[in-house]
């Protein structure tokens, strides 16, 4: 839903499945998304680092979280996790 324009449906969904404990770490990520576009960059960074934890293996999600960071012009946070991210480079999924 959230990929065709239906952020409003896709969050209500994704919540619902978090709360339940069945949300995969895609779904945290699209969760992160849908709160950077409405304006939320703490809720944003919470359910990034939650998809973070959950898929440490996958670069995106560290682009995620220091895009996030970089947005709001925390460069030094952005910095950390992109170097964190960079350690897991090697053996890392995208």
């Amino acid at each position: 839903l959230y990929a065709h324009d239906f952020p409003e449906p896709a969050a209500d969904r994704l919540l619902a499945a978090a709360q339940r404990g069945e949300a995969s770490p895609e779904a945290y990520a699209e969760l992160g998304h849908i709160c950077r576009h409405r304006d939320m960059p703490e809720e944003a960074g919470a359910f990034f680092r939650e998809a973070l934890a959950r898929d440490g293996q996958n670069m995106t999600r560290y682009l995620d979280l220091a895009g996030l960071h970089a947005g709001e012009r925390d460069y030094a946070a952005a910095g950390e996790v992109l170097r964190q991210g960079l350690a897991v480079y090697p053996h890392s999924t995208v």
